[in-house]
């Protein structure tokens, strides 16, 4: 009973304690000290006096001193604030159980800047969390920001980051237990588990010598709390640690100061710890400090805007929040897209929660979502939005959405809703998906800016993140959605790829009279006009002809300031646009004339807003800076927080831009730091709070009154299409009128006189459609022969293609004759079979050239059904006719087999091998005869042994050699490949390279040619070794590498190469040689100013402002990082072809790849498989240029990146590009060395790292180590815990890690390791050489599962040498037989013959092609039934062949399912046991 009483008793003690603290003076004690460094620095006396005052002024009683207090000082002390030089020492034994005592009653400390150093950091660390360790931690005296990580916390609610000069302390020896609240980047440069971009990492170390600044690639903590219940104490005391305090001034930012006083009442257990400070340190004075985010009412004194025009704010937090979107309704009111959730949304971290603040709450993943859609209001009439009302809130990343009916269509991606408000009171009470599957891999890349189309689609720009769009129900398969212009309609029914080009697209117009405009900053051109649907070019079109016109290429940005700091400067094509969003065309009515259709976009990362006029040019238009403002920007701002990202015409004719606010605006960053699960960098400044709406209005604007239109009353629709000056008004109107009044509606819009709706290609695609008579057909022909462009031209085609037969009968009577012959080549493919006949009788009546282009085009059919009786003697007639003979004789190959042809075909042949002989005949008719005579089996062999003298012959052209390739690669390789190896020997062609890399057979001749030295590393080039090292084919590559290895080509490490170079290549360097070298070596995938045949490869604008190292890294290792929508795709035909190349369009019908060859357009029919390498198509090996020649190269880049900048020319000298400046000396030590070891977590999907625990073995046991961690498994719970209680339970004595150094170091004490890590930042040189010096020592290893697997692409000896092989993919999760093979080993002793698992079925081995050359060979001792893919068993546990250690492989393990089965834990003991040798 007492000590029931006494449990009772001790709690209610301490609420009365805490009661009773609440009602009396805070006891502060603030031990201080000397002061200490320069001026204004460590001022720890001036503190002492001044903090003394402030405490006793605000209701604390609070005295000091410059000694530990002692234990009768303590004892009146709630809060023991220190801050003093190296105030951790605490040395004395008294002193530290007089704090122990302090601590334990529930004293509270608070440790500013030095006093958060000790001699004696193990025991220190326990009392506050963290401490300095002397020879590890660092510190930086420098500008800074301040970056708040948990702003729910008592002591930072309400605050914002800020910039400051003060000094950071890193790499500080923590504990896991402390709850960071603020962080700091730090000046470490290391290359992220091999995947960091060294170049950007030199020239950010760069940065930092000369400016003393910060990196982008390390955060650590800088403001912390820590709590901790002592033995035997009633509650946890608590400490709160702040490192700011080097320069006394920062003590008398407000801010800073309201931060520190809550701190102190935290630490002493105040309920309200705002209890110390005045109203004027609090609210605004945390939201917007100095140097941080500026209040909104401030906000427009640092933003230039064009004299012509006015700013005025409408809207800002906390009103809103995030807005990415806004549209106004029928009734004029402003709804907004609030999304906070970005970049993130739910996505769970990969890396500690505090460190990812692209996560709205990264702590707590399983909860509602908080993206909205909501209402604003301005209740008083002074234009500034007073009120909200969410229509839909619970959303996950909305980035957009249009009105339609009684609520919105949003794009919350994969999904596009339908949310409907059925009752009136505008809230969302149903919600119905219209479409699922859209991409989400990188969420700023994702559909956006919804707009609707007058022609009752809607249309949305979309960026690489590409998906598979089905309806809801997965039912229906609408195809890709990807870069540039997809569409959709509202009901569910369909949609659709508009545009597409390669690139991040973000911003859409369409226009009053249906122009679509749209904006892509990612490719070097910002601004497009779309011409012709992809499903309109589908039907038919000129080659290379694109859905769009791109406009403002290459152009340079003006902004107000550049930012110093790392974080904050832009990356890519540096001046120029990188990150343009929005798209507005000015069709507000309310402006001056002038204005008309002038185009509005921002460019977020450089704080503008840009402008350009939009002028008519033909069929489509042009634009032009406005005269005498050439070199400015319409607007920009000096506050770094400004991030313009969208723009858009209202109403009332004026321009409103939606401000993001933020510092960070760099979703996925290039220089290769830690990436989050949306691929967006992992950086501690991504804001979800803030969000700015400004009006832009011209200061002669016309007053609009802005109407409020019924929806029901169609006659007032119409007026106000009819009178409204504003297209915003007009447009609502109009899809009023759609959506409301059907059939009446139809009829009244069809009755305005208004302009024609969408581009004037599209009007002439729509006519040539429509024409119905031969007349009309030929008026078509007509205007095609006088068409200029291809756009026109493609249209007219495609136009016809319905009516394909008619047009070509039509043309085959056209007096414009060789004007048709693209005509008829784009549309004859278009025949319907049953058409075939009656149209081969048409051309024999009028053969010539036209004739033979029908024809040609219906000899790469294949559907044609067999010939009638005059379609033969049709035939006849046009083998007979030079013009039409061979085009005839091919058709006639493949279409008419019968014995009657046989002759004329034998008389024909001989006719087109004279031809193809015949040097004076034009190349295309020789061509064209060659490709006849090899569908032509008994002249094959002849014809073969001519085409092989042309392919070697220098002398025979392009026009004739493409062809001739072209058609030789439609020949089974056998018969083809010798011709093309003894081409290449005799040309070295790389159109022949080109042919041989298609094939795998062909590719694996050159190979075995360079084997027996008929082809040389010389011949071959740098880029050509390496595409044949990178084969789609793993054959080849296999193949490929033993060749080129044996024969010594260069393949040293990348970074070691750097390294020896870089002094080099910082020497000066001749401009002109280097420019040639850029000619010859780069100009074929990059145009770099007037340099430059095709934009395979990003832009080079700007990028000669990198420095050399970054410069020279990129040269030699393009594949460190490699932007999205540059990476490499492999695609292999049903024939067998690959083809390599970059994405550069894509539609339901065709993808077309880019390489240094130029366009490749694939029909998705004839597609089998296309794979995402993840590599830049760009080559390797360009060391082979030598020092002098990358010196050269590197030099011309730079140079031209100067002159474009200051508009001269480029120097013809010799010049060298700014080399580093050598580091600047530090007051206190020497800079430390960069680490190269990188971090040890951030990859896609991995689990957070947990803390590590020391590593202490049993004495007398067998040691096994359990090497664990990564993605898609719980790696903590299963193979760590369960596993080893398992070998516990067997003798053992365990340790498991998933930290990789902690696992490199261990593996030196341990006799077995069990490895099941997939963790990518695994494979660094140290544990690399770890793991193999482990299996030399001949100890022994059991691969585990996802150690089984080919997780390491740069370390593929680890599958070779220890797995024996691997997996590369596994049937879905179920239940399968392990069945033993080899029952008598002692791993398999006391384990069933055959028994049952739910679990992954891998592929172990299963593709022999694609087992990497000199695998270790294994012993299979367990096997699967048939997986469901090869139908066929696969290893499960087997033995791996080595010369010293002893190596098991389990491919069993997923779950507990596995980890709990009764054989798998006999399995793993036994496993172990024989690992170990001791059996």
């Amino acid at each position: 009973m007492k000590r029931l009483l006494l449990a009772f008793l001790v709690p209610l003690l301490a609420l009365a304690s805490l009661a009773s603290a609440a009602d009396t003076p805070l006891r502060v004690f603030i031990r201080s000290g000397p002061k200490s460094h320069g001026p204004g620095q460590h001022d720890h006396p001036r503190f002492l006096g001044e903090w003394t005052q402030l405490l006793n002024e605000r209701g604390a009683r609070a005295t000091g001193g410059d000694a530990f207090p002692t234990a009768a000082q303590l004892a009146e002390t709630d809060v023991l604030v220190i801050h003093a030089q190296e105030g951790g020492n605490i040395p004395d034994a008294a002193d530290r159980a007089n704090l122990d005592a302090f601590l334990k009653r529930g004293g509270g400390l608070v440790v500013l800047h030095a006093a958060a150093v000790s001699r004696d950091p193990e025991w220190y660390k326990t009392i506050i969390g963290g401490s300095w360790r002397q020879g590890t931690t660092k510190w930086l005296e420098a500008p800074m920001h301040l970056y708040f990580s948990d702003r729910s916390h008592p002591i930072t609610t309400g605050a914002s980051n800020w910039a400051m000069e003060d000094e950071i302390y890193y790499d500080m020896d923590m504990r896991e237990d402390i709850h960071v609240l603020a962080a700091a980047y730090t000046p470490k440069a290391y290359d992220t588990g091999g995947r960091g971009n060294k170049e950007a990492q030199a020239r950010a170390a760069e940065a930092v010598a000369k400016r003393k600044g910060v990196n982008i690639y390390d955060v650590q903590p800088q403001m912390w709390t820590y709590e901790r219940t002592i033995a035997g104490a009633a509650r946890p005391y608590r400490a709160f640690v702040s490192l700011p305090g080097h320069r006394y001034e920062n003590f008398n930012r407000p801010n800073y100061r309201a931060i520190l006083l809550r701190g102190i009442a935290w630490a002493g257990q105040r309920a309200n710890v705002d209890v110390l400070c005045r109203a004027d340190e609090l609210g605004d004075a945390l939201r917007y400090p100095e140097g941080g985010p500026t209040h909104p009412a401030k906000a427009a004194a640092k933003i230039e805007v064009h004299p012509e025009f006015n700013l005025s704010l409408v809207a800002a937090e906390p009103l809103i929040n995030k807005v990415m979107n806004l549209d106004w309704d029928e009734r004029g009111r402003l709804w907004v897209c609030e999304t906070p959730e970005y970049p993130n949304g739910r996505k769970v971290p990969n890396v500690t929660p505090w460190k990812e603040s692209g996560s709205l709450n990264p702590f707590r993943t399983e909860r509602e979502p908080e993206d909205r859609i909501s209402i604003l209001t301005d209740t008083n009439g002074d234009g500034i939005m007073d009120k909200r009302h969410v229509f839909a809130d619970k959303l996950e990343l909305v980035t957009s959405f249009v009105f339609y009916k009684r609520g919105v269509i949003a794009a919350t991606a994969p999904d596009i809703w339908f949310l409907e408000d059925t009752n009136g009171d505008d809230v969302a009470d149903k919600r119905t998906k219209l479409y699922t599957g859209l991409g989400t891999r990188d969420t700023h890349a994702v559909i956006n800016n919804l707009r609707w189309g007058l022609d009752g689609w809607i249309y949305a720009t979309h960026g690489y993140s590409s998906g598979e769009v089905t309806s809801a129900d997965g039912a229906r398969k609408f195809g890709t959605g990807g870069s540039g212009v997809v569409r959709f309609k509202p009901d569910g029914s369909a949609f659709e790829q508009y545009s597409s080009r390669n690139g991040n697209t973000w911003g859409l117009e369409t226009t009053w009279d249906g122009q679509i405009f749209w904006t892509q900053p990612t490719s070097g051109t910002v601004f497009f006009h779309s011409l012709l649907p992809e499903s309109v070019l589908a039907k038919a079109k000129l080659p290379g002809t694109t859905a769009w016109k791109g406009m403002i290429s290459n152009q340079r940005t003006f902004p107000a300031m550049e930012w110093p700091e790392q974080a904050y400067v832009q990356i890519d094509q540096v001046g120029r646009f990188t990150a343009a969003a929005g798209c507005a065309i000015y069709e507000g009515g309310a402006w001056p004339a002038k204005w008309n259709y002038s185009y509005f976009t921002s460019e977020c990362t450089l704080n503008i807003v840009h402008h350009q006029f939009v002028q008519p040019q033909g069929i489509s238009y042009d634009t032009a800076r406005e005269s005498g403002r050439e070199e400015t920007e319409f607007i920009r701002s000096t506050d770094l927080w400004f991030r313009p990202i969208e723009t858009r015409i209202g109403p009332d004719g004026a321009l409103y831009l939606v401000d993001f606010y933020n510092q960070a605006v760099i979703h996925n960053d290039t220089r290769g730091p830690q990436h989050g699960p949306a691929n967006a960098a992992v950086r501690p400044d991504r804001d979800h709070y803030f969000a700015r709406i400004w009006k832009v209005q011209h200061k002669e604007a016309k007053r609009l009154e802005v109407p409020k239109l019924d929806r029901t009353n169609l006659a007032a629709l119409v007026r106000a299409i009819e009178t409204s000056p504003n297209a915003h008004v007009k447009k609502t109107a109009w899809r009023l009128a759609q959506e409301n009044h059907g059939a009446a509606g139809a009829r009244a819009l069809a009755g305005i006189q208004r302009p024609p709706i969408g581009s004037k290609v599209e009007q002439r695609y729509a006519a040539a459609r429509a024409a119905g008579t031969p007349a009309q057909r030929q008026a078509i022909l007509d205007e095609f022969s006088r068409a200029t462009d291809d756009w026109t031209r493609s249209a007219l085609a495609a136009g016809a293609a319905d009516q394909a037969a008619d047009y070509l009968a039509e043309a085959l009577n056209s007096p414009h004759g060789a004007a048709l012959g693209s005509f008829v080549a784009a549309v004859s493919p278009a025949v319907a079979p049953a058409g075939a006949s009656r149209l081969v009788q048409a051309c024999a009546a009028r053969p010539g050239p036209l004739a033979a282009s029908i024809v040609r085009g219906l000899g790469v059919r294949t559907d044609l059904p067999a010939p009638d009786t005059a379609a033969q003697a049709a035939l006849s007639t046009l083998i007979q006719n030079p013009d039409t003979a061979a085009a005839a004789l091919l058709l006639a190959a493949k279409w008419d087999t019968s014995p009657a042809r046989a002759t004329s075909l034998a008389d024909a042949a001989r006719r087109a091998h004279a031809v193809l002989a015949d040097p004076s005949a034009p190349d295309a008719r020789r061509a064209e005869n060659a490709a006849a005579l090899l569908a032509l089996p008994a002249e094959r062999a002849a014809a073969l042994k001519k085409i092989g003298d042309l392919l070697a012959d220098g002398k025979s052209s392009d026009a004739l050699r493409t062809p001739l390739l072209i058609t030789v690669g439609e020949l089974p390789p056998a018969e083809s490949a010798g011709l093309l190896i003894d081409a290449y020997v005799r040309s070295r062609s790389g159109a022949v390279f080109e042919q041989l890399l298609k094939r795998p057979e062909t590719a694996l001749a050159l190979l075995a040619a360079v084997k027996s030295g008929r082809v040389s590393f010389a011949d071959l080039g740098t880029a050509n070794i390496d595409r044949l090292r990178t084969h789609p084919i793993r054959r080849v590559t296999n193949e490929a590498a033993v060749v080129l290895a044996a024969a010594g080509a260069p393949s040293k490490e990348k970074q070691a190469l750097i390294e020896q170079l870089l002094p080099e290549v910082q020497k000066p360097g001749d401009v002109a040689n280097g420019k040639m070298l850029f000619v010859g070596a780069c100009a074929i995938c990059h145009k770099f100013g007037d340099v430059g045949i095709r934009d395979v490869g990003p832009p080079l604008a700007g990028i000669g402002a990198h420095g050399p190292a970054e410069l020279l890294a990129h040269i030699l290792d393009p594949n460190r990082q490699v932007e999205p929508n540059y990476t490499q795709w492999n695609v292999t035909t049903k024939k067998g072809e690959t083809f390599v190349g970059v994405i550069a369009s894509e539609n339901n019908a065709t993808l077309t790849l880019r390489n240094q060859g130029g366009d490749t357009e694939i029909k998705k029919d004839d597609i089998a498989t296309r794979d995402n390498t993840r590599r830049s198509l760009m080559p390797e090996g360009f060391e082979g240029l030598g020092a002098a020649g990358l010196r050269d190269l590197i030099a011309y880049m730079a140079s031209a990146a100067k002159a474009d900048a200051t508009g001269a020319a480029a120097p013809r000298t010799t010049s060298a590009p700014a080399a580093p400046a050598a580091p600047v000396a530090g007051k206190k030590k020497k800079a430390e060395p960069i680490p190269t070891s990188g971090p040890k977590e951030g990859g896609r999907n991995d689990a957070p790292l947990p803390a590590v625990t020391p590593i202490t073995w049993e004495a007398g046991k067998t040691r096994v180590l359990i090497i664990t961690g990564g993605s898609s498994h719980k790696f903590a719970e299963f193979f760590s815990k369960t596993d080893s209680a398992t070998l516990k339970a067997a003798g053992y004595s365990v340790n498991a890690t998933e930290d990789r150094d902690q696992a490199a170091a261990a593996l030196a004490e341990a006799d077995v390791a069990v490895i099941s890590v997939n963790r990518m930042f695994f494979d660094t040189p140290a544990y690399r050489k770890a793991v193999f010096d482990f299996a030399a020592r001949g100890k022994g290893l059991v691969m585990l599962h996802p150690g089984t697997w080919y997780a390491f692409p740069y370390w593929p000896e680890l599958n070779a040498k220890i797995v024996g092989g691997g997996s590369r993919g596994h049937d879905k999760l179920g239940a399968y037989k392990v069945n033993a093979v080899k029952p008598g080993h002692p791993i398999m002793q006391g384990v069933p013959a055959s028994f049952d698992v739910i679990d992954e079925l891998y592929y172990m081995n299963a593709e022999p092609d694609k087992i990497p050359p000199g695998t270790a060979p294994i012993e299979v001792l367990a096997e699967s039934s048939p997986s469901q893919r090869f139908n066929k068993p696969h290893p499960v546990i087997w033995t791996t062949k080595h010369e010293r250690a002893r190596i098991v492989g389990f491919t069993l393990g997923h779950d507990e399912r596995v980890h709990d089965h009764p054989a798998y834990r006999t399995l793993l003991a036994n496993a172990v046991k024989w690992a170990s040798g001791k059996n």
